[in-house]
C-alpha cells in the first residue's frame, strides 16, 4: 500500500477531516490534501508528525510494517504512575478531535485559573488578623468614595495592602 493510502485510510479509521489531520499534526491545510491524493510526496518532516499524530511508525506510513509503537497511554502510566482517573482523562483527551483538543485545554487552563484567584482570595482573608479586616474595611469605605466607587472585586480586595490604624490615610 502506498503512504497516500495508509494516510488516507488512517484519517477515515479516526473519523478526522483532512482539516483536523492538518491541524493537528501541524500541517499546512492547503498542502496536505496533496499528500493523500499522491499529488506530493511527504518527507520526512511530515511523516514524523503524522506518525506522532496518528501514534504510529514512520515504516507503517510508508507501507513496510503493520505494527504500531507501544500503547502511548501505558507508557504515560508507566512513565508518570498515573492513576486510574489520569489514565481516563487522557483515553477522554485522545478520543477527541484535534479542535475540540484546545477547546478542552482553554476549559483545564480556565479552571486552574479560577482555583488560583480562589485560593488566593481565601488565603488572604484566613491570614489576617481583625485590626487587618478593619483596616481593609476603612480602605474599602474610603475607596467607594475616590479611585473604586462600586463595591471592589475579590481581586481587588486581594490586592489592597493594610494600613496601620495610627496612619493618617
Amino acid at each position: 500500500m502506498e503512504t497516500k493510502d495508509v494516510i488516507r485510510e488512517l484519517r477515515k479509521k479516526h473519523g478526522y477531516t483532512a482539516e483536523q489531520v492538518a491541524e493537528g499534526a501541524g500541517i499546512s491545510r492547503s498542502v496536505y490534501p496533496k499528500y493523500e491524493s499522491g499529488i506530493l510526496n511527504a518527507g520526512v518532516p511530515v511523516l514524523c508528525k503524522l506518525a506522532d499524530f496518528y501514534n504510529v511508525t514512520t515504516d507503517y506510513l510508508l507501507g513496510r510494517e503493520q505494527a504500531t509503537r507501544p500503547d502511548m497511554l501505558t507508557l504515560l502510566a508507566q512513565e508518570f504512575n498515573l492513576s486510574e482517573l489520569d489514565k481516563a482523562l487522557v483515553q477522554a483527551y485522545i478520543a477527541i478531535s484535534p479542535k475540540e483538543r484546545g477547546k478542552f485545554i482553554k476549559s483545564i487552563e480556565d479552571a486552574v485559573k479560577q482555583k488560583e484567584s480562589t485560593r488566593q482570595f481565601t488565603g488572604f482573608s484566613a491570614t489576617k488578623s481583625q485590626s487587618d479586616v478593619k483596616i481593609s474595611q476603612k480602605a474599602i469605605a474610603r475607596s467607594r468614595t475616590e479611585e473604586y466607587p462600586d463595591i471592589p472585586t475579590a481581586e481587588q480586595i486581594a490586592n489592597f495592602i493594610p494600613v496601620p490604624e495610627d496612619s493618617d490615610l
